[in-house]
């Protein structure tokens, strides 16, 4: 940041490609060499939130004069970009990846605090969603195949969901099924992989 007082420096203008630029001494490169960087899938949704709701809001504001009342107002007013609410637990997502920007900012010397810190975090909405019922089970899932198919669509969008229903696995887990993963002694099947839809890779383990 030669060139540029550390007073005048806004949000973007350290934040921007924070989460993109892999150059020698970066934020990605430091955090991979001490171990501490996510996914690539995380750093993608990173950027996203960065990009999204971040940058259009405090981008242009100088880093300094970023204080802890400033980004409280923006976190209880975040919205979703189509204007609806928006769930506590993805705002308090959005609110973290602030923070790790202005632990960066801090890391450079440009702020002796990370206003983030300060901030009154909203509890996550731990309601949950209603589980189905066995009489909704039953018209999701007929016992004869050919109104099974006509509800789904197709043998195998109903078995996929057929899987869900009775294993609880993960979207991931059942899109990495194989053959070998059928096992007709027992009828029943089994995983140790999982597909990651960032990659389109199957990754050999599971959560």
């Amino acid at each position: 940041y030669s060139g540029k007082g550390k007073r005048d420096i806004k949000l973007v203008d350290i934040a921007d490609g924070i989460f993109t630029d892999r150059s020698d001494g970066s934020y990605i490169d430091i955090m991979q060499k001490t171990g501490r960087i996510q996914s690539e899938e995380a750093l993608y949704i990173y950027n996203v939130f960065l990009k999204t709701y971040i940058l259009p809001h405090l981008g242009n504001i100088k880093i300094r004069d970023i204080s802890s009342p400033m980004v409280q107002s923006w976190y209880i007013n975040l919205k979703k970009t189509d204007g609806k609410d928006m769930v506590n637990a993805y705002r308090n997502n959005i609110l973290e990846v602030l923070s790790l920007i202005m632990k960066w900012t801090m890391y450079n010397g440009i702020i002796d605090h990370n206003p983030v810190s300060d901030i009154y975090r909203m509890p996550p909405d731990n309601s949950g969603r209603r589980a189905f019922s066995s009489e909704e089970l039953k018209l999701m899932f007929p016992e004869d195949k050919d109104r099974l198919i006509s509800i789904w669509g197709n043998i195998k969008n109903a078995c996929y969901f057929l899987i869900f229903r009775d294993t609880g696995w993960r979207p991931g887990e059942i899109l990495s099924i194989t053959p070998f993963n059928i096992l007709d002694e027992y009828k029943a099947i089994s995983t140790t992989s999982s597909f990651v839809s960032f990659s389109k890779k199957i990754k050999n383990s599971i959560k």
